[in-house]
Formats: C-alpha cells, structure tokens, sequence
C-alpha cells in the first residue's frame, strides 16, 4: 500500500516538474526552486507514509483475523431439534438438551429422567404417561402439551409456563413450580403433596379432585379455578387468590396464613371443609 501511494505521488511530482520547467523556459524564469520546494515537501509526505504504511499492514491483518471470528460468534441453538417426531418409549435418562424443541412430537412413555432441559419447548406435544422425574425444566415451554399420567415429581421448574395444558392424573410431588404458569390448563386429579408452587399462576384453571397437601401456595393465583373436591390439608396459602374459585367440597383444613377476605370473593357448598372462623358463600 505504501509503494502505491509513492509511484502514484511520484508520478504527480514528475507531472508538475515538467510544466514548471516548459514555463520557466518560455518565460525565462528559473526552473529550480519550485520543483525542489515542492520536492522537499513530498519528501517529507512519502517518509511519513513508509513509516505509517507497515502499522496500517498489520492493523489490517489483525482485523483479518478478527471479523471471521466475529462472524462464527453467532449465538447456535444449543438444543436439539425433534419437531414433531415419534420418540414414545425412548429412553432419554439424563439427557443435556437445555433449549432442545421437542413441539409437536409424541411421547408415549418417553423417559426424561433426570434429564437438564431448562428452556426446552413441549409445545403442543402429546402423549400418555412420560416421564419427567427429577428433571430441570426451568423457564421449560409446556404451553398446549398433553400429557396425560405424566410423572413431574421432584422436577426443578421455576418459570415453566403449561398454558392451556391438559396434564390431568399427572404427579408434581415435591417438584419446585414456583411462578410457574398453568392458566386455563386441566390439573383434574393431579397431586401437588409437597409441591413448592408459590407465586404460581392457575388462573382459569381445571383442578378438580386434586391434591395440594403441605403444598408452599403462598401468593399463588387461583382466580376463576374450578377447585373443586381439591384437597389443601396442611398448604401454606397465605396471600393467595382465591377470587372467583369454585371450591365446593374443597379440604382446606389445616391450612397455614388463610385469612377471611381471601374466600370473601369465593363459592362453595355444604361439603367445603373451611378454616376455623372463615365463612364462604354458596356457589349457584
């Protein structure tokens, strides 16, 4: 790059050389002076550029060097992909497939066990009886899946979102579901004994005939739940919202932190099993 610049200045210096003189020919000036000013100008210009000319190689090589590299840093999906497969009866115990997409896809018995698949997605799958035992399945996407007979007990699962999930007759034994989100999904006959779910969100929800026994429920959301004949023996329900929930022939004794104001808004019926001192209006 240097040696170009330089025959491309010499080139101009020659050009100038030879008009000044056939100038100063014809009108009999001296030809001397301002070729060797400005000769004594592009000297300068020209060292400068020889001495700037190699750090500009080398800064252009390195950046060479670079822009692949940042070119190859985009971030890759780190899970697998099984969109709409038939994995039923697959064993995939102890499985790393964090972010892995398994929408869509059939699982029949497939075998999670203890599998890490936080931020993976299960929507819209189906199947009967998998098994998710000791998974982690944290911000995990269940969103429309349905599983039926399902086995979550003892999963790690902060932040998972089950939307409209119909998860009836599974097991959450002792899983940690807290701020998980199971608005509008069908929980009929599923068990949360031991469960740590608070925060989490049933909204809407089916949860009929279930049991939530020494569940943590605090700030848990149950607004326009159908929970009725769940059982809350021995929950900590303190702050949760019961607004709107149809809880007749509901277990709630036993239960810590309940308080009047949060079944104010409730409905049950003759068989609702209530705190000490907490009255409920009777659904219609």
């Amino acid at each position: 790059m240097g040696k170009l610049i330089a025959l491309i200045i010499g080139f101009l210096v020659m050009t100038f050389w030879l008009v000044t003189t056939v100038i100063a020919q014809r009108t009999g000036g001296s030809t001397a002076n301002p070729a060797q000013q400005i000769g004594r100008q592009l000297s300068g210009v020209l060292n400068n550029a020889d001495r700037v000319a190699p750090d500009l190689s080398v800064a252009i090589g390195r950046m060479e060097d670079v822009l692949p590299k940042i070119g190859n840093s985009r971030k890759q999906s780190a899970g697998p992909a099984f969109i709409e497969i038939d994995l039923s009866g697959q064993d995939l115990t102890g499985a790393s497939a964090a972010g892995g997409v398994y929408a869509a896809s059939l699982l029949n018995g497939t075998v999670f066990l203890g599998a890490l698949l936080d931020e993976a997605s299960f929507e819209g799958a189906t199947g009967a009886a998998p098994n998710f035992r000791r998974a982690r399945l944290a911000r995990a996407d269940l969103n429309g899946a349905i599983f039926q007979q399902a086995d979550f007990s003892d999963i790690l699962a902060p932040g998972m979102t089950a939307r409209a999930a119909m998860l009836s007759a599974s097991t959450f034994e002792r899983a940690d579901i807290t701020r998980a989100r199971f608005s509008s999904a069908n929980l009929d006959n599923s068990v949360f004994r031991g469960a740590y779910a608070a925060g989490a969100t049933f909204i809407g929800s089916t949860v009929q005939q279930a049991d939530f026994t020494d569940a943590d429920l605090r700030a848990a959301r149950f607004a326009g739940a159908n929970l009725s004949g769940t059982v809350f023996s021995g929950a900590d329900i303190a702050g949760a919202d019961l607004t709107g929930a149809r809880l007749s022939g509901a277990d709630f004794s036993g239960v810590d932190g309940a308080s009047a104001e949060q079944f104010a808004k409730a409905c049950g019926d003759a068989t609702t099993k209530l705190p000490a001192n907490i009255t409920l209006s009777i659904c219609p």
